[in-house]
């Protein structure tokens, strides 16, 4: 799970990586509404596809990310702003199904984070269309709601169980 925790790390940093390694060497595709980001260095290369949220002022409200454990798996990552009710869970649907209640997992000094691996959700994001995260601001009787595309998914999900 650390490793994995750098993995995203190191990819949502990866303009920073850019600056300091110039010999590391980044590689976008884009599938509908999700990008596949991999970063190589060495002989390292490091993957994942993601979705970033914006609002209607063009500023990041959340990432959703897939990136590859070492047992092969994949996991979702939501990767979502500070000041949320952390004691209240995050809600997660996909198309006109019924809202999953996912807790948050960790904070860090930029960000709260929710770490997904169950398949019924994978299955859900490959088969849907849209979907739409909740979550509740701190001290304030209020909750966000975010929506996001999953136009593109399958296909990025493909490209990212082929990179090595």
């Amino acid at each position: 799970m650390n490793k994995l925790l750098i993995t995203f790390f190191l990819l949502t940093l990866s303009n920073l990586a850019l600056a300091k390694e110039p010999s590391s060497r980044t590689i976008t595709e884009t599938f509908g509404d999700w990008k596949l980001v991999c970063i190589e260095e060495s002989k390292n290369k490091q993957c994942e596809i993601k979705q970033t949220l914006v609002n209607e002022n063009r500023q990041i409200v959340a990432v959703i990310a897939v990136g590859k454990q070492d047992d092969n798996k994949h996991i979702i990552q939501i990767t979502l702003p500070l000041l949320l009710d952390l004691t209240k869970a995050v809600s997660l649907t996909v198309d006109e199904n019924a809202p999953i209640t996912l807790p948050f997992n960790f904070c860090n000094n930029t960000a709260c984070f929710v770490l997904i691996e169950d398949k019924t959700i994978f299955n859900a994001f490959t088969n849907g269309n849209v979907g739409s995260i909740r979550v509740n601001a701190f001290g304030v009787n209020k909750s966000l709601n975010m929506n996001y595309s999953l136009k593109g998914f399958s296909a990025a999900l493909k490209s990212l169980k082929s990179q090595s």
